[in-house]
């Protein structure tokens, strides 16, 4: 449908209520992140034919439509880095206090993913229950 160079670029077609129809993201997949023009977060929630909905993780009041929408190609998830230690974030890892932290980093640095963070805690809830249980066996 779109040359090559904008698969990666989508239009709003409506906004309302944090919610936004996108048009022009042709491979874009569900809770994937996306990044509007005015630097506000989304993630994909909606999949049709030609029109994925977002919400908006943050204002939407200076979302109109029209505006360039972005794939980040990367699902929801939570900036780390060692820039973090000591400063107080946001849910989305963005700092909110006055360190020299770039907020609009989060795109391009290790994430960690939701899904992945649950299979972390299951191994170590499933490693505990195993301790737990040779404690008992030895006692």
């Amino acid at each position: 449908m779109f040359p090559k160079i904008f698969r990666h670029v989508g239009f709003i077609r409506t906004v309302s209520d944090g919610i936004v129809t996108i048009f022009g993201l042709d491979s874009v997949r569900y809770g994937e992140m996306i990044l509007f023009s005015n630097h506000e977060v989304g993630v994909i929630l909606s999949l049709e034919n030609t029109i994925a909905a977002a919400i908006v993780l943050g204002s939407d009041i200076k979302l109109i439509p029209g505006d360039f929408v972005f794939r980040t190609q990367k699902l929801m998830g939570i900036f780390v880095s060692g820039a973090l230690l000591g400063s107080i974030v946001n849910p989305l890892g963005r700092s909110l206090s006055k360190s020299k932290v770039d907020n609009y980093r989060f795109l391009a640095g290790k994430y960690i993913n939701f899904k992945d963070l649950f299979s972390i805690f299951f191994v170590i809830l499933m490693f505990l229950k195993i301790f737990l249980h040779l404690i008992l066996i030895l006692i």
